[in-house]
């Protein structure tokens, strides 16, 4: 067993028992030994979040959600944070709410299919358009969080042939990762 991964399940125990501080320490030693190309460290870097965020240390929090961001190992993993009871007491504290809208401003790419369907990459899923000049509707199942670059989409003047809708109708639907269908019209 890796030494990062002794002081994980060190801190998992620690979080069962309910001692929070062991469970920040343990979760701190941990991110710190994990390998950067490890594809466990965007996890052991969210343990280390929820830790700081249990224990009244909104900064130390954000810092770990945004240091997972900008690794890109699984960047989108920060949204969770979000609905994670751990953060409850820090959702808006302006840290957290920074790196929280760090999803809403990724940039998208729109690929061309094919006759008026359009492949958006880049919300954490891939997002199929139909596009008319009456409207678009767009199917998910990406994270919620990243639904004000999605909604940019239809904006995106390079992909082929995109018109441009007249007037926008935004129609949510609940998935396992947040919204799941948008609809404009």
């Amino acid at each position: 067993m890796d030494a990062w991964q002794t002081a994980f399940g060190a801190g998992d125990e620690a979080r069962r028992l309910g001692d929070l501080t062991r469970y920040r320490s343990d979760m701190v030693a941990a991110a710190g030994l994990v390998p950067h190309d490890h594809p466990s460290r965007p996890v052991v870097q969210y343990h280390a979040a929820r830790a700081a965020a249990l224990t009244g240390r909104p900064q130390d929090a954000a810092s770990w959600l945004r240091t997972i961001w900008e690794e890109d190992l699984q960047r989108l993993m920060i949204t969770f944070a979000a609905s994670d009871h751990a953060f409850a007491d820090i959702t808006d504290t302006p840290p957290f709410l920074s790196v929280m809208g760090l999803a809403g401003k990724m940039k998208l790419t729109t690929i061309w299919l094919g006759g008026d369907v359009y492949l958006v990459v880049g919300a954490g899923s891939n997002v199929l358009a139909k596009v008319s000049t009456e409207g678009v509707l767009m199917v998910d199942t990406g994270y919620g969080s990243a639904l004000p670059s999605v909604r940019r989409a239809p904006g995106d003047r390079r992909a082929r042939g995109w018109p441009n809708p007249r007037r926008c109708h935004y129609a949510p639907t609940r998935g396992p990762h947040g919204i799941c269908c948008r609809a404009w019209r």
